[in-house]
Protein backbone atom coordinates (compact mmCIF):
# COMPACT_ATOMS: atom_id res chain seq x y z
CA UNK A 1 0.00 0.00 0.00
CA UNK A 2 2.89 2.38 0.75
CA UNK A 3 4.99 1.36 -2.26
CA UNK A 4 3.03 3.31 -4.87
CA UNK A 5 3.47 6.59 -2.91
CA UNK A 6 7.16 5.94 -2.51
CA UNK A 7 7.51 5.34 -6.21
CA UNK A 8 5.54 8.49 -6.92
CA UNK A 9 7.76 10.62 -4.61
CA UNK A 10 10.90 9.21 -6.21
CA UNK A 11 9.55 9.92 -9.67
CA UNK A 12 8.70 13.53 -8.70
CA UNK A 13 12.19 14.06 -7.27
CA UNK A 14 13.78 12.68 -10.44
CA UNK A 15 11.64 14.93 -12.59
CA UNK A 16 12.61 17.91 -10.40
CA UNK A 17 16.33 17.25 -10.77
CA UNK A 18 15.85 16.83 -14.53
CA UNK A 19 13.97 20.09 -14.83
CA UNK A 20 16.58 21.92 -12.73
CA UNK A 21 19.36 20.61 -14.92
CA UNK A 22 17.48 21.62 -18.05
CA UNK A 23 16.87 25.14 -16.75
CA UNK A 24 20.53 25.42 -15.64
CA UNK A 25 21.76 24.32 -19.08
CA UNK A 26 19.37 26.69 -20.77
CA UNK A 27 20.44 29.57 -18.51
CA UNK A 28 24.14 28.80 -19.14
CA UNK A 29 23.46 28.80 -22.87
CA UNK A 30 21.67 32.09 -22.60
CA UNK A 31 24.54 33.58 -20.59
CA UNK A 32 27.06 32.32 -23.16
CA UNK A 33 25.08 33.82 -26.02
CA UNK A 34 24.70 37.08 -24.07
CA UNK A 35 28.47 37.21 -23.42
CA UNK A 36 29.18 36.61 -27.09
CA UNK A 37 26.68 39.28 -28.09
CA UNK A 38 28.09 41.66 -25.48
CA UNK A 39 31.65 40.99 -26.71
CA UNK A 40 30.62 41.71 -30.29
CA UNK A 41 28.82 44.83 -29.16
CA UNK A 42 31.85 45.92 -27.15
CA UNK A 43 34.20 45.41 -30.14
CA UNK A 44 31.90 47.34 -32.43
CA UNK A 45 31.63 50.15 -29.93
CA UNK A 46 35.44 50.47 -29.72
CA UNK A 47 35.79 50.68 -33.51
CA UNK A 48 33.06 53.27 -33.62
CA UNK A 49 34.76 55.20 -30.87
CA UNK A 50 38.05 55.16 -32.81
CA UNK A 51 36.26 56.40 -35.90
CA UNK A 52 34.53 59.08 -33.88
CA UNK A 53 37.86 60.14 -32.36
CA UNK A 54 39.51 60.31 -35.79
CA UNK A 55 36.60 62.35 -37.07
CA UNK A 56 36.96 64.73 -34.14
CA UNK A 57 40.70 65.06 -34.72
CA UNK A 58 40.14 65.78 -38.40
CA UNK A 59 37.50 68.29 -37.47
CA UNK A 60 39.84 69.94 -34.92
CA UNK A 61 42.65 70.13 -37.48
CA UNK A 62 40.33 71.63 -40.05
CA UNK A 63 39.04 74.02 -37.43
CA UNK A 64 42.62 75.03 -36.54
CA UNK A 65 43.46 75.51 -40.21
CA UNK A 66 40.32 77.55 -40.67
CA UNK A 67 41.12 79.73 -37.67
CA UNK A 68 44.72 80.10 -38.87
CA UNK A 69 43.61 81.06 -42.38
CA UNK A 70 41.01 83.48 -41.02
CA UNK A 71 43.63 85.20 -38.86
CA UNK A 72 46.54 85.27 -41.32
CA UNK A 73 46.89 87.91 -44.02
CA UNK A 74 49.83 87.94 -46.47
CA UNK A 75 50.62 90.75 -48.88
CA UNK A 76 53.36 90.63 -51.53
CA UNK A 77 54.88 93.53 -53.46
CA UNK A 78 57.47 93.46 -56.21
CA UNK A 79 59.47 96.55 -57.21
CA UNK A 80 62.20 97.19 -59.74
CA UNK A 81 63.44 99.43 -62.51
CA UNK A 82 65.60 99.57 -65.62
CA UNK A 83 67.87 102.58 -66.11
CA UNK A 84 69.87 104.38 -68.79
CA UNK A 85 72.41 107.08 -67.91
CA UNK A 86 74.82 109.44 -69.62
CA UNK A 87 77.47 111.12 -67.47
CA UNK A 88 80.83 112.84 -67.48
CA UNK A 89 82.73 116.03 -66.78
CA UNK A 90 80.56 119.00 -67.66
CA UNK A 91 83.08 120.39 -70.14
CA UNK A 92 83.28 117.09 -72.04
CA UNK A 93 79.78 115.59 -71.55
CA UNK A 94 78.99 112.79 -72.18
CA UNK A 95 81.93 110.52 -71.53
CA UNK A 96 80.01 107.48 -70.35
CA UNK A 97 76.63 105.97 -71.12
CA UNK A 98 74.98 102.66 -70.46
CA UNK A 99 71.97 100.63 -69.41
CA UNK A 100 71.69 99.47 -65.82
CA UNK A 101 69.52 97.16 -63.78
CA UNK A 102 68.31 98.75 -60.58
CA UNK A 103 67.36 96.95 -57.41
CA UNK A 104 64.68 94.25 -57.58
CA UNK A 105 62.75 94.33 -54.33
CA UNK A 106 60.44 91.61 -52.95
CA UNK A 107 58.50 93.03 -50.02
CA UNK A 108 56.31 90.73 -47.89
CA UNK A 109 53.91 91.84 -45.15
CA UNK A 110 52.21 89.36 -42.83
CA UNK A 111 49.47 90.07 -40.31
CA UNK A 112 48.17 87.45 -37.87
CA UNK A 113 45.11 88.72 -36.10
CA UNK A 114 44.76 92.35 -35.05
CA UNK A 115 48.06 92.63 -33.16
CA UNK A 116 50.83 90.32 -34.40
CA UNK A 117 52.65 91.04 -37.65
CA UNK A 118 55.92 90.58 -39.52
CA UNK A 119 57.70 92.09 -42.51
CA UNK A 120 60.50 90.83 -44.77
CA UNK A 121 62.22 92.75 -47.57
CA UNK A 122 64.69 90.98 -49.87
CA UNK A 123 66.57 92.89 -52.56
CA UNK A 124 68.40 91.44 -55.55
CA UNK A 125 71.23 93.76 -56.61
CA UNK A 126 74.42 93.56 -58.61
CA UNK A 127 77.89 93.61 -57.09
CA UNK A 128 80.06 93.85 -60.18
CA UNK A 129 78.87 91.19 -62.61
CA UNK A 130 77.30 88.93 -60.02
CA UNK A 131 73.80 89.35 -58.56
CA UNK A 132 73.42 89.04 -54.81
CA UNK A 133 70.45 88.86 -52.46
CA UNK A 134 70.42 91.17 -49.45
CA UNK A 135 67.99 90.81 -46.57
CA UNK A 136 67.36 94.54 -46.20
CA UNK A 137 64.64 94.45 -43.56
CA UNK A 138 63.12 91.76 -41.38
CA UNK A 139 61.09 92.37 -38.26
CA UNK A 140 58.32 91.00 -36.08
CA UNK A 141 56.04 93.36 -34.20
CA UNK A 142 53.19 93.38 -31.73
CA UNK A 143 50.67 96.21 -31.54
CA UNK A 144 49.35 96.90 -28.06
CA UNK A 145 47.50 100.03 -29.24
CA UNK A 146 47.89 102.99 -31.56
CA UNK A 147 50.14 104.47 -28.89
CA UNK A 148 52.50 101.50 -28.59
CA UNK A 149 53.89 99.00 -31.05
CA UNK A 150 57.01 97.00 -30.19
CA UNK A 151 59.21 95.34 -32.80
CA UNK A 152 62.51 93.48 -33.13
CA UNK A 153 64.80 92.67 -36.04
CA UNK A 154 66.28 94.90 -38.72
CA UNK A 155 64.61 98.10 -39.88
CA UNK A 156 65.41 101.57 -41.12
CA UNK A 157 66.81 103.78 -38.35
CA UNK A 158 64.44 106.30 -36.78
CA UNK A 159 65.51 109.53 -38.46
CA UNK A 160 64.36 111.57 -41.43
CA UNK A 161 61.20 111.56 -43.51
CA UNK A 162 62.97 109.98 -46.48
CA UNK A 163 64.59 107.16 -44.52
CA UNK A 164 61.36 106.31 -42.72
CA UNK A 165 59.02 106.68 -45.72
CA UNK A 166 60.85 105.47 -48.82
CA UNK A 167 62.51 102.09 -48.76
CA UNK A 168 64.05 99.98 -51.52
CA UNK A 169 61.19 100.19 -54.02
CA UNK A 170 62.08 103.38 -55.93
CA UNK A 171 58.70 103.33 -57.69
CA UNK A 172 57.25 104.70 -54.43
CA UNK A 173 59.37 107.87 -54.49
CA UNK A 174 58.95 110.67 -57.00
CA UNK A 175 62.61 110.67 -58.07
CA UNK A 176 64.97 107.98 -59.37
CA UNK A 177 67.49 108.19 -56.51
CA UNK A 178 67.56 109.16 -52.88
CA UNK A 179 69.50 112.32 -51.96
CA UNK A 180 73.13 111.21 -52.38
CA UNK A 181 74.16 111.58 -48.73
CA UNK A 182 71.12 109.45 -47.72
CA UNK A 183 72.08 106.65 -50.13
CA UNK A 184 72.03 103.18 -48.61
CA UNK A 185 75.22 102.24 -46.81
CA UNK A 186 76.55 100.02 -49.59
CA UNK A 187 75.36 102.26 -52.41
CA UNK A 188 72.73 99.72 -53.38
CA UNK A 189 75.27 97.04 -54.26
CA UNK A 190 75.88 98.70 -57.63
CA UNK A 191 79.16 99.01 -59.52
CA UNK A 192 78.01 102.39 -60.81
CA UNK A 193 80.33 105.11 -59.52
CA UNK A 194 77.51 107.61 -58.95
CA UNK A 195 75.77 105.22 -56.54
CA UNK A 196 78.30 105.58 -53.77
CA UNK A 197 77.12 104.72 -50.27
CA UNK A 198 75.77 107.49 -48.05
CA UNK A 199 77.09 108.88 -44.77
CA UNK A 200 74.16 108.00 -42.48
CA UNK A 201 73.27 104.75 -40.67
CA UNK A 202 70.13 103.90 -42.66
CA UNK A 203 69.64 100.47 -41.06
CA UNK A 204 69.69 99.25 -37.48
CA UNK A 205 69.45 95.80 -35.87
CA UNK A 206 67.77 95.78 -32.48
CA UNK A 207 64.53 96.70 -30.71
CA UNK A 208 62.02 99.32 -31.82
CA UNK A 209 59.05 101.19 -30.39
CA UNK A 210 56.50 103.24 -32.32
CA UNK A 211 53.28 105.07 -31.56
CA UNK A 212 50.96 107.95 -32.38
CA UNK A 213 49.09 110.12 -29.90
CA UNK A 214 45.86 111.86 -30.81
CA UNK A 215 46.03 115.48 -29.62
CA UNK A 216 42.56 116.50 -30.65
CA UNK A 217 42.88 118.02 -34.10
CA UNK A 218 46.66 117.37 -34.05
CA UNK A 219 48.81 114.25 -33.80
CA UNK A 220 52.24 113.41 -32.39
CA UNK A 221 54.19 110.40 -33.63
CA UNK A 222 57.28 108.93 -31.95
CA UNK A 223 59.86 106.30 -32.95
CA UNK A 224 62.57 104.83 -30.70
CA UNK A 225 65.43 102.44 -31.52
CA UNK A 226 68.11 100.65 -29.53
CA UNK A 227 70.49 98.41 -31.47
CA UNK A 228 73.95 97.51 -32.67
CA UNK A 229 76.54 100.13 -33.52
CA UNK A 230 78.30 100.02 -36.85
CA UNK A 231 81.74 99.87 -38.39
CA UNK A 232 83.20 101.33 -41.55
CA UNK A 233 84.62 98.90 -44.07
CA UNK A 234 87.41 100.88 -45.75
CA UNK A 235 89.18 99.87 -48.96
CA UNK A 236 92.50 101.21 -50.23
CA UNK A 237 94.63 101.23 -53.35
CA UNK A 238 97.44 99.19 -51.77
CA UNK A 239 99.54 102.29 -51.09
CA UNK A 240 97.63 103.51 -48.06
CA UNK A 241 95.17 105.76 -49.90
CA UNK A 242 91.42 105.24 -49.30
CA UNK A 243 89.32 104.47 -52.36
CA UNK A 244 85.82 103.58 -51.16
CA UNK A 245 83.97 102.47 -48.05
CA UNK A 246 80.65 101.28 -46.67
CA UNK A 247 78.98 101.64 -43.30
CA UNK A 248 78.16 98.20 -41.88
CA UNK A 249 75.55 97.68 -39.17
CA UNK A 250 76.46 94.26 -37.73
CA UNK A 251 73.29 92.29 -38.57
CA UNK A 252 74.61 89.02 -37.14
CA UNK A 253 78.02 89.71 -35.63
CA UNK A 254 76.80 91.48 -32.52
CA UNK A 255 78.26 94.75 -31.27
CA UNK A 256 81.88 95.58 -30.43
CA UNK A 257 80.80 98.43 -28.14
CA UNK A 258 79.24 98.25 -24.68
CA UNK A 259 76.92 101.18 -25.39
CA UNK A 260 74.20 100.51 -27.97
CA UNK A 261 73.17 102.78 -30.82
CA UNK A 262 70.25 104.95 -29.71
CA UNK A 263 67.84 106.72 -32.06
CA UNK A 264 64.64 108.68 -31.60
CA UNK A 265 62.30 110.70 -33.81
CA UNK A 266 59.29 112.94 -33.12
CA UNK A 267 56.88 114.12 -35.81
CA UNK A 268 54.15 116.68 -35.12
CA UNK A 269 51.20 117.18 -37.44
CA UNK A 270 49.22 120.38 -36.63
CA UNK A 271 46.25 118.82 -38.44
CA UNK A 272 46.27 115.05 -38.03
CA UNK A 273 44.84 114.38 -41.50
CA UNK A 274 46.58 117.37 -43.12
CA UNK A 275 49.68 117.53 -45.29
CA UNK A 276 52.03 119.49 -43.01
CA UNK A 277 54.46 117.66 -40.69
CA UNK A 278 57.42 118.93 -38.67
CA UNK A 279 59.93 116.50 -37.21
CA UNK A 280 63.18 116.20 -35.29
CA UNK A 281 65.45 113.19 -34.73
CA UNK A 282 68.72 112.22 -33.09
CA UNK A 283 71.04 109.21 -33.41
CA UNK A 284 73.97 108.45 -31.08
CA UNK A 285 76.39 105.95 -32.61
CA UNK A 286 79.87 104.52 -32.11
CA UNK A 287 82.04 103.58 -35.12
CA UNK A 288 85.24 101.66 -35.74
CA UNK A 289 87.14 101.35 -39.02
CA UNK A 290 87.97 97.95 -40.50
CA UNK A 291 90.58 98.47 -43.27
CA UNK A 292 91.26 96.00 -46.08
CA UNK A 293 94.62 97.64 -46.81
CA UNK A 294 97.02 97.52 -43.80
CA UNK A 295 98.86 100.58 -45.12
CA UNK A 296 95.77 102.71 -44.50
CA UNK A 297 96.59 102.79 -40.80
CA UNK A 298 99.94 104.49 -41.46
CA UNK A 299 98.82 107.18 -43.92
CA UNK A 300 100.78 110.27 -42.75
CA UNK A 301 98.27 112.68 -44.32
CA UNK A 302 95.37 111.06 -42.43
CA UNK A 303 96.76 109.94 -39.06
CA UNK A 304 93.29 109.20 -37.64
CA UNK A 305 91.94 107.46 -40.74
CA UNK A 306 91.77 104.07 -38.97
CA UNK A 307 90.18 104.35 -35.52
CA UNK A 308 88.69 101.98 -32.94
CA UNK A 309 85.98 104.17 -31.41
CA UNK A 310 84.51 107.43 -32.63
CA UNK A 311 81.22 108.62 -31.14
CA UNK A 312 78.85 110.56 -33.38
CA UNK A 313 75.73 112.53 -32.53
CA UNK A 314 73.52 112.95 -35.58
CA UNK A 315 70.83 115.64 -35.35
CA UNK A 316 68.08 115.97 -37.96
CA UNK A 317 65.17 118.34 -38.59
CA UNK A 318 62.48 118.15 -41.26
CA UNK A 319 59.61 120.16 -42.71
CA UNK A 320 57.28 118.19 -44.96
CA UNK A 321 54.14 119.06 -46.86
CA UNK A 322 52.30 116.65 -49.16
CA UNK A 323 48.81 116.61 -50.63
CA UNK A 324 47.21 115.27 -53.81
CA UNK A 325 49.17 117.70 -56.01
CA UNK A 326 51.97 119.40 -54.07
CA UNK A 327 55.04 117.74 -52.59
CA UNK A 328 57.59 119.69 -50.54
CA UNK A 329 60.27 117.71 -48.72
CA UNK A 330 63.16 119.17 -46.76
CA UNK A 331 65.62 117.80 -44.21
CA UNK A 332 68.66 119.28 -42.48
CA UNK A 333 71.44 117.27 -40.77
CA UNK A 334 74.25 118.06 -38.33
CA UNK A 335 77.06 115.53 -37.69
CA UNK A 336 78.81 116.14 -34.37
CA UNK A 337 81.91 113.92 -34.28
CA UNK A 338 83.39 115.88 -31.35
CA UNK A 339 80.77 114.70 -28.88
CA UNK A 340 83.34 112.53 -27.07
CA UNK A 341 82.86 109.18 -25.44
CA UNK A 342 85.32 107.37 -27.71
CA UNK A 343 89.07 107.16 -28.16
CA UNK A 344 88.95 109.32 -31.32
CA UNK A 345 87.25 112.68 -31.81
CA UNK A 346 86.42 114.57 -34.96
CA UNK A 347 84.73 117.84 -35.79
CA UNK A 348 81.28 119.24 -35.08
CA UNK A 349 81.39 121.31 -38.27
CA UNK A 350 79.67 118.87 -40.68
CA UNK A 351 76.23 119.33 -42.22
CA UNK A 352 73.92 118.20 -45.02
CA UNK A 353 70.52 119.13 -46.40
CA UNK A 354 68.14 118.61 -49.29
CA UNK A 355 64.98 120.35 -50.44
CA UNK A 356 62.62 118.91 -53.06
CA UNK A 357 59.59 120.46 -54.72
CA UNK A 358 57.17 118.62 -57.02
CA UNK A 359 53.75 119.40 -58.43
CA UNK A 360 51.22 117.17 -60.18
CA UNK A 361 50.39 119.31 -63.24
CA UNK A 362 48.28 116.55 -64.80
CA UNK A 363 47.01 113.14 -63.62
CA UNK A 364 49.97 111.43 -65.30
CA UNK A 365 52.64 114.16 -65.23
CA UNK A 366 54.71 115.49 -62.31
CA UNK A 367 57.74 117.80 -62.77
CA UNK A 368 60.14 118.26 -59.84
CA UNK A 369 63.36 119.95 -58.72
CA UNK A 370 65.78 119.22 -55.88
CA UNK A 371 68.96 120.61 -54.39
CA UNK A 372 71.28 118.48 -52.19
CA UNK A 373 74.37 119.50 -50.27
CA UNK A 374 77.00 117.91 -48.05
CA UNK A 375 79.57 120.05 -46.25
CA UNK A 376 82.29 118.33 -44.21
CA UNK A 377 85.38 119.27 -42.28
CA UNK A 378 88.20 117.73 -44.32
CA UNK A 379 90.09 116.78 -41.14
CA UNK A 380 87.19 114.83 -39.62
CA UNK A 381 88.18 111.11 -39.28
CA UNK A 382 84.61 109.88 -39.90
CA UNK A 383 84.30 111.63 -43.25
CA UNK A 384 87.84 110.70 -44.22
CA UNK A 385 86.96 107.05 -43.52
CA UNK A 386 83.72 107.30 -45.54
CA UNK A 387 85.72 108.93 -48.39
CA UNK A 388 83.36 111.91 -48.35
CA UNK A 389 83.95 115.45 -49.57
CA UNK A 390 81.96 118.62 -50.16
CA UNK A 391 79.33 118.10 -52.82
CA UNK A 392 76.27 119.89 -54.20
CA UNK A 393 73.74 118.46 -56.64
CA UNK A 394 71.10 120.40 -58.57
CA UNK A 395 68.47 118.16 -60.09
CA UNK A 396 65.43 118.71 -62.33
CA UNK A 397 63.18 115.97 -63.60
CA UNK A 398 59.77 114.87 -64.77
CA UNK A 399 57.77 111.76 -63.96
CA UNK A 400 55.22 110.25 -66.34
CA UNK A 401 52.75 107.68 -65.05
CA UNK A 402 52.57 104.89 -67.62
CA UNK A 403 50.08 103.05 -65.40
CA UNK A 404 49.16 105.13 -62.32
CA UNK A 405 50.73 103.77 -59.12
CA UNK A 406 52.06 100.70 -60.95
CA UNK A 407 54.64 101.91 -63.50
CA UNK A 408 56.35 105.19 -64.29
CA UNK A 409 58.99 106.73 -66.53
CA UNK A 410 61.37 109.27 -64.97
CA UNK A 411 63.84 111.56 -66.75
CA UNK A 412 66.32 113.70 -64.78
CA UNK A 413 69.18 116.16 -65.30
CA UNK A 414 71.86 116.27 -62.58
CA UNK A 415 74.41 119.08 -62.25
CA UNK A 416 77.04 117.97 -59.73
CA UNK A 417 79.80 119.97 -58.07
CA UNK A 418 82.20 117.73 -56.18
CA UNK A 419 84.88 119.78 -54.40
CA UNK A 420 84.99 122.27 -57.29
CA UNK A 421 84.85 119.69 -60.10
CA UNK A 422 81.66 119.84 -62.20
CA UNK A 423 79.87 116.78 -63.58
CA UNK A 424 76.71 116.41 -65.65
CA UNK A 425 74.40 113.42 -65.78
CA UNK A 426 71.19 112.57 -67.60
CA UNK A 427 69.33 109.67 -66.00
CA UNK A 428 66.21 107.79 -67.02
CA UNK A 429 64.39 104.98 -65.25
CA UNK A 430 61.39 102.82 -66.12
CA UNK A 431 60.11 101.57 -62.80
CA UNK A 432 57.32 99.29 -61.61
CA UNK A 433 55.66 98.32 -58.38
CA UNK A 434 52.96 95.64 -58.07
Amino acid sequence: MHEPWTRRIFTLLALGFLLCGTFAWAEEGDQSDTAKTSSKASSKSLADRVKDLEAKLDSAEEKFKQIHEDQLRLHFNLYGDAEYRLSGLSNSFAQQNGFYVGQTDLHIMAQYGPRLGAMVENVVEFDGQNPSIDLERVMVYYSFSDQLRLAAGRDHTAFGYWNRTFHHGSQLQTTIDRPFFLAFEDGGGSDQAYKKGGVVPNHIVGLFGYGTFDLGASALKYELNVGNNGNIGLNGDGNGNPTDSAINFNPSGGDNFNMKRLAGRLVFKPVSDGGLAVGVASVLSHYAVIPTDPKLASNPLMPNLVFNDLAQLLLEGEVIYTDENLEFLSEFYLFDDAVGGGSTMGSANNSAFYAQLAYQVAPDLKPYIRVENLYVDGTDPFFQATVSSNQTVYMAGIRYEIVPAASSLKVELHLINNSGVNFTEVATAWGFGF
